[in-house]
């Protein structure tokens, strides 16, 4: 996706059909191994979302250092997570 768009600053998924602990670590990598992407926010709308799936997607970004500022929140079915 960096590849393709590498100056979009915001993307927003609407139905992710895989685990998306793996979409976000491979995406994540991705993009810290692009230096030409410019993706700083990320909307996925999930609807079995809940606070432990934040909490646990919180832990693997910190433990496998992914993101180091970031924020992540979840509004109803979406999941939102930006950083610097």
């Amino acid at each position: 996706m960096t590849l393709l768009c590498p100056y979009m600053k915001f993307v927003q998924i609407k139905q992710l059909n895989m685990n998306i602990e793996l979409f976000l670590r491979m995406l994540l990598k991705d993009i810290y191994n692009n230096n030409f992407c410019y993706i700083r926010s990320l909307c996925f709308h999930i609807p079995a979302a809940d606070d432990l799936m934040i909490d646990n997607l919180k832990q693997m970004i910190k433990d496998e250092q992914l993101l180091f500022q970031f924020a992540i929140e979840r509004i109803i079915d979406n999941i939102y997570l930006k950083w610097t």
